[in-house]
């Protein structure tokens, strides 16, 4: 018997029982469902983080993508309504095509 103790993808127990193999699993509430997703966005970015190749990081970036709509679903958003509110925050605070990486600020009380 192997533990997975995780969230799955809807067709996952699909593919368990066609192979034959009997399983337990439960339908989680909102608030366990969101700790789920949770646990599930950071298992998807350190996959996307230790990708070796590109397909693998886009494969990996898609299933980012896919916790990150159910997340967004569960608030009652889109990811339509998500992209409107990335686009707003690039017209006022850019994106990330510079590739700027802020080393530090003189803060105006050190200054002489």
């Amino acid at each position: 018997m192997t533990v997975y103790n995780k969230l799955v993808r809807d067709g996952i127990l699909d593919d368990i029982q066609k192979s034959g193999n009997e399983f337990e699993f439960q339908v989680l509430e909102d608030g366990a469902f969101e700790d789920a997703l949770h646990k599930k966005l950071q298992e998807e970015v350190e996959e996307v983080i230790s990708a070796e190749d590109n397909e693998s990081t886009l494969e990996e970036l898609s299933d980012v993508l896919e916790v990150v709509k159910a997340l967004a679903d569960l608030k009652g958003s889109s990811l339509k309504q998500l992209e409107e509110m990335r686009r707003n925050k690039v017209e006022e605070k850019g994106a990330f095509k510079e590739r700027f990486y802020l080393i530090d600020v003189l803060d105006g009380e050190e200054e002489e």
